[in-house]
């Protein structure tokens, strides 16, 4: 009888540690929790301007922000929830910039994508929107060409050509390391060229005059007709050259 009661006395005693432990878990979690919850209810973040720009030779999303709290991640993915690209902003930064290509520089956008940009602040979400990035286009205009000139026939040495980006995407033109590639067509026969400058970068809504060298053309017919293709991107462009050069 008395071993049962000691038995008894021994499950209460059991009983009663185990209250206290999960009490004492309880109240840990719901303070964290409530602190959690006060620490969070007091960061403010606030996206004050979001525009496509180059960023060092990358095409990228460039986010004005304000906080009061660091430690925030910016995170780009694409359409189909990949990342591309993240960064945590420095303690007093305002700016910041994510390439919309990963890390693969001087690519021309040349097609619509979707994106969404995610701020998270302690793995948590705290700002989502969904960014359409339509790509560069071009408008082009021949403002001069060089030829030379002689009793047989014209070779074509120059282009100086007024090209500005319509589009909503940097427009990078180089022969090598850009992709696309910038390719030249001259009365449908491919050009040898190089650009006045090794890489030129066209922002969206910007304007240069652009210097094409070429590898002497011989020109037949005194209407030129030139191709300025970019992946998707086609310019063509349609002269008379005795026109252009008053030539008799």
């Amino acid at each position: 009888m008395l071993y049962v009661i000691l038995l008894g006395v021994d499950v209460t005693r059991k009983l009663f540690y185990i209250i206290v432990v999960a009490g004492i878990l309880v109240i840990f979690i719901t303070t964290l929790f409530l602190r959690g919850s006060r620490q969070a209810s007091s960061i403010k973040l606030e996206v004050k301007g979001l525009y496509i720009d180059d960023s060092n030779g990358y095409p990228s999303i460039i986010i004005d922000f304000t906080a009061n709290k660091y430690g925030f991640v910016f995170k780009l993915f694409d359409e189909r929830g990949g990342l591309i690209d993240m960064k945590t902003p420095i303690e007093g930064a305002t700016r910041i910039s994510l390439s919309l290509t990963g890390l693969k520089p001087y690519i021309t956008i040349t097609e619509p994508r979707t994106y969404v940009l995610k701020v998270f602040y302690n793995d948590r979400e705290v700002y989502s929107k969904t960014i359409n990035v339509n790509g560069a286009s071009i408008l082009a205009e021949l403002l001069e060409c060089d030829v030379e000139k002689s009793t047989s026939e014209l070779k074509l040495l120059s282009l100086y050509i007024w090209v500005k980006n319509t589009g909503d995407a940097p427009l990078y033109l180089c022969d090598v390391a850009c992709t696309p590639p910038l390719e030249v067509y001259i009365n449908g026969e491919k050009a040898q060229f190089y650009l006045s400058r090794e890489l030129l970068v066209i922002r969206p809504g910007e304007i240069q005059v652009v210097k094409i060298s070429l590898l002497p053309v011989a020109i037949k017919n005194p209407i030129v007709n030139v191709e300025i293709i970019i992946g998707e991107i086609k310019e063509t462009l349609t002269f008379n050259l005795k026109e252009t050069l008053k030539l008799e």
